[in-house]
């Protein structure tokens, strides 16, 4: 077993412990589909390679305010489990919590649709 699959099945069994955990609310079906992609930082210079971003916390807010939080693993990469509607993502430093700033080219919200797997990389702010 990989740390991949691993960190994929510690998420996976988190939000479904999650909507279980919920009062009143024991679903005998779940809707839901995976975002997956890459985080990283992009360089200052056009033509530069986009550089990993471990332990990025990525924050996946909806429009009813529900979160969803996920870490990227050793090589930036991440899957969130959510489920279908219109979220938008912003990303965190996992030491401090601090914000960290998007790049301008960022696709910020994405529409995600029962069954339907999608795939955002997420663009952090230049580094110099």
């Amino acid at each position: 077993m990989t740390l991949r699959s691993v960190s994929v099945g510690l998420v996976l069994g988190t939000a479904l412990l999650s909507l279980a955990a919920q009062p009143g609310r024991n679903p005998s079906h779940l809707t839901f589909s995976l975002v997956r992609g890459s985080v990283g930082h992009v360089p200052s210079q056009t033509g530069g390679a986009m550089s990993d971003a471990p332990s990025t916390v990525l924050s996946f807010t909806g429009k009813n305010e529900n979160r969803t939080l996920v870490v990227s693993d050793s090589r930036g990469d991440y899957t969130a489990v959510l489920q279908p509607g219109h979220w938008c993502v912003l990303a965190y430093d996992i030491k401090t919590g601090n914000v960290i700033s998007l790049d301008s080219r960022q696709l910020q919200c994405v529409e995600v649709m029962a069954g339907k797997d999608v795939r955002l990389d997420v663009m952090l702010g230049n580094i110099r």
